[in-house]
């Protein structure tokens, strides 16, 4: 029996994630230890498949869910070195790649520019400068995006309350990330989530 399936991505996704992946990947099931879960999923896709039974389309997008996951954490673990999707001497470069890991490990801190700028050495004026240099927009602009992309994601992906994603990505209320989040995707948290939710053939339970 063969197997097929696609994915459609929905936009907004933290940092271009596809970025990271390359145009086609192939594992080998064998050497990886792999097929150790892979054949009890299959198993379960194709049992889907045949039975046509109630809610099966929600069951099929949930088991295809954790079929993509463990296949891209399984590429990334592999990666001896994981770069988001800035330009390489951004990334290189150690005043601006401190900063870019610095935010990027800590969303929810309370930085400012000048923060930033003297955890890594530079005056105020300095480092702003390089940054929009070397990344092609000023830090608090790339901070702002970077936040929305992970509420995009958390929303997408947890049940999760707009207020307690709010303090996790760095906004000091529901209603501040919410007038962000509509400025940047064209809608509410509340609708992006349901709209995400009826995409993928589930129900969203949490509420906001």
């Amino acid at each position: 029996m063969l197997l097929c399936g696609g994915f459609a991505l929905a936009s907004g996704l933290p940092e271009n994630l596809l970025s990271l992946l390359p145009p086609l990947l192939v594992l080998d099931t064998a050497s990886t230890g792999l097929s150790r879960w892979l054949e009890p999923t299959l198993a379960l896709l194709r049992n889907e498949i045949a039975s046509d039974a109630p809610g099966g389309s929600a069951m099929l997008a949930k088991l295809a869910d954790v079929f993509l996951a463990e296949i891209a954490r399984r590429y990334l673990s592999s990666l001896d070195v994981l770069i988001i999707s800035v330009p390489s001497a951004a990334a290189d470069d150690p005043s601006v790649g401190a900063a870019l890991a610095l935010m990027r490990a800590q969303p929810d801190a309370p930085w400012t520019v000048a923060d930033l700028a003297r955890k890594v050495g530079l005056s105020r004026t300095a480092f702003a400068a390089r940054f929009r240099d070397l990344v092609g927009e000023p830090p608090m602009s790339y901070l702002a995006r970077l936040r929305l992309g992970y509420a995009a994601g958390y929303l997408s992906a947890t049940d999760k309350t707009v207020r307690e994603i709010a303090r996790m990505v760095g906004y000091e209320s529901e209603a501040s990330l919410s007038k962000a989040f509509r400025r940047r995707f064209g809608r509410a948290p509340g609708e992006y989530r349901r709209q995400q939710a009826a995409a993928h053939g589930v129900r969203a339970t949490a509420t906001g």
